[in-house]
């Protein structure tokens, strides 16, 4: 039920100290390296890249006028100006350890990203007035608002949740370990009326995941992580050798994931037989190689072990030695019919998060278009702004519709990170624009998305949802992460009840 993501991941925020540093060759080879594979897929950072270098350039003039070249505004030097600034208080992000050394994670609207941008744009808000913080004028008029308690482990995100029934379900993350140089999986187990966590030593995050029963499922994760539960223990698998994102179920002997391929990992679809786990072929027509473009998908919905739908982005091949993407990403959808996946459609400058299908008939698909302008600062790199993606299958085709995301007065005008449908007339949608500081949730009656109440957290800077798992018409989940006021990352479980969502609290 629940379509995955992709998310931002906390691992994101690692990034965050090096952008102001990255238009000055000031990085290592080690960061730099990690910083351009980071950007390529994350619109938000490659914006907020660019928003240092306005504020830098709004600093020189406002605070430092003077002839000449002058050495760049550090990170630490824009806080302490603005720190000595009584009439404009803006918060002050805590140093972020040293970046890991992974490979490119997710695409999909991760909330460190998110909250990344949020802090910048009330520092440049505070100064140069560029942000006018509205209220909402679609949606609820009034919001509930309750109190939390972190549950244990912080810097802790939940990506994914599968419900065996309206009393057991299951929830993944990751964890950060280690000064956030590497994250472990997150188990969350639901039973007699309470989420617990489950002890297990999994050393890659964990990204979705479907149960067939309370005694059998399967999740999927980094690394080519594939874990099976057997109704007792967690256990590994052989390895996809490739980041999964997605995986759905059909039955004990019928399953298929997706992730990402560079042309070195064997395949971003993995089919499951009931025995093995084996990478599928790919229209050739996408060019995916070791020098060709890069294929990410994020959203899966298989209606039959012969019919099926994934979603994502191709990354075409940057020409030369770019430094930071110049091209934007295409946004894709394959379909499984015939026995081999095709291209059904591409959408130029933009990256689909989420597909759902109630039919071979009717679906939805959801993610961002991708605006890419040149840098004001010169630099050879791009920027990208965001506006909301939604796309309706009917009568054989993909079409766009209006976005039911009404967003505020900012540069970001916001993104679709999950759609899940029940039925033609019964459905989800997760949305979320900046500087908002939570998601934005919309239910479809077959006619009409129309926006719906969320909780406000207190002690939270922001938070957001990353996939949800309907038990019924009347009954369902969600998860995600939230920042606190002191940056601690800490998961978010909703429940939906009568029409109602809420904060759960064990």
């Amino acid at each position: 039920m629940s379509q995955n993501h992709h998310q931002p991941s906390p691992a994101c925020a690692a990034f965050a100290p090096l952008l102001p540093l990255a238009s000055h060759d000031l990085l290592s080879e080690a960061e730099d390296t990690s910083l351009r594979a980071h950007l390529a897929t994350c619109a938000h950072c490659r914006a907020a890249l660019a928003d240092y270098d306005h504020v830098e350039a709004a600093l020189r003039s406002t605070f430092a006028p003077r002839q000449g070249a002058v050495p760049p505004f550090s990170r630490e030097e824009i806080m302490q100006i603005l720190d000595h600034r009584d009439d404009h208080p803006v918060p002050v992000v805590p140093p972020v350890p040293t970046l890991p050394q992974r490979k490119p994670r997710r695409l999909v609207t991760r909330l460190a990203a998110l909250a990344a941008v949020l802090v910048l744009a009330v520092l440049t808000a505070s100064i140069f007035s560029i942000y006018t913080y509205k209220n909402k004028t679609a949606g609820p008029a009034q919001q509930n608002t309750v109190s939390t308690t972190p549950v244990p482990g912080s810097q802790t995100s939940l990506a994914d949740i599968s419900m065996v029934s309206a009393t057991e379900g299951w929830a993944v993350g990751e964890t950060a370990v280690g000064n956030a140089t590497h994250f472990d999986g997150v188990l969350m187990h639901y039973q007699n009326g309470a989420w617990s966590r489950v002890n297990v030593s999994i050393k890659e995050g964990l990204n979705s995941i479907s149960m067939i029963s309370a005694t059998d499922g399967w999740a999927v994760g980094d690394a080519g992580l594939l874990l099976h539960y057997d109704g007792q223990t967690w256990k590994q698998a052989a390895s996809a050798q490739t980041n999964l994102h997605r995986i759905q179920m059909l039955s004990a002997t019928e399953g298929w994931a997706v992730g990402e391929y560079t042309g070195f990992d064997g395949s971003a679809i993995w089919h499951y037989n009931g025995h093995t786990w084996t990478p599928q072929p790919l229209p050739a027509s996408l060019n995916v190689g070791n020098q060709g473009n890069w294929l990410q998908l994020f959203g899966l919905s298989m209606l039959s072990p012969t019919e099926g739908w994934a979603a994502g982005s191709l990354v075409p091949n940057q020409p030369g030695d770019t430094t930071y993407p110049t091209i934007p990403p295409n946004a894709i959808i394959l379909h499984y019919t015939g026995g081999q996946w095709v291209v059904d459609k591409i959408i130029q400058g933009a990256t689909l998060r989420s597909v759902s299908m109630s039919s071979a008939d009717d679906g939805w698909a959801a993610g961002e278009n991708d605006l890419y302008v040149p840098s004001n600062a010169g630099e050879p790199h791009t920027i990208a702004e965001n506006s909301p993606l939604l796309l309706h299958y009917k009568q054989g085709q993909w079409v766009q519709v209006a976005s039911p995301l009404n967003t505020p007065d900012s540069r970001y005008n916001g993104t679709f990170s999950q759609v899940a449908l029940r039925s033609a007339s019964d459905g989800w949608l997760v949305g979320g624009s900046e500087p908002e500081p939570g998601p934005t949730l919309f239910h479809y009656d077959g006619t009409t998305w129309r926006a719906v109440k969320v909780p406000t957290i207190k002690d939270t800077k922001v938070w957001g949802i990353y996939n949800l798992a309907m038990t019924s018409a009347t009954e369902g989940w969600g998860v995600g992460l939230r920042f606190t006021n002191s940056d601690t990352v800490t998961p978010v479980i909703l429940h939906y009840l009568n029409g109602t969502w809420s904060v759960y609290q064990s």
